[in-house]
């Protein structure tokens, strides 16, 4: 097996056991992150494709090549994985929510950019660099806490 391919299932594997970890923490608040955890998939999936097709990034290393341009590993998995993760251990008070985003958007950055110049998974283009990436991220992640924070707060109605 080709080490792109590992790095794709140990990422696969990591992302389940992101998922399964953060759904037994955050019990009360499930339905809550289901719908975050399905919400960044489409989103994952969407800003992928448009970064694809606008010659940003590459994904070369891909589960079903013919059938998905991006990395379904990464947009359907590892992404909303860690979208909950990042929302379940928010901290309550204003400037410990901003470090933790930082030091969790620097992880994240850290990370991508191993496997960017380690690995064939994926590669830069168009000027495009960890630090847009950072940015992104940053960004991201507060739009899925705002829409957490919204769905976590909102009644259930029934009918």
């Amino acid at each position: 097996m080709k080490f792109d391919l590992v790095v794709l299932v140990f990422f696969s594997l990591l992302s389940v056991g992101l998922l399964i970890w953060t759904g037994v923490k955050g019990r009360e608040s499930l339905r809550a992150l289901y719908a975050l955890a399905i919400s960044a998939d489409f989103y994952s999936v969407l800003s992928n494709t448009i970064g694809i097709s606008l010659g940003y990034w590459d994904h070369h290393t891909r589960f079903l090549p013919k059938v998905f341009e991006t990395s379904i590993v990464y947009d359907l998995l590892f992404f909303p994985a860690l979208i909950v993760l990042y929302v379940t251990y928010m901290p309550d008070e204003w400037g410990r929510k901003l470090l933790y985003s930082l030091l969790w958007v620097l992880g994240v950055c850290i990370l991508e950019h191993l496997v960017e110049h380690y690995t064939g998974v994926l590669d830069y283009h168009n000027g495009w660099n960890i630090y847009k990436t950072a940015g992104l991220y940053f960004l991201t992640y507060w739009l899925f806490y705002g829409l957490y924070v919204w769905l976590a707060r909102s009644p259930v109605r029934r009918s």
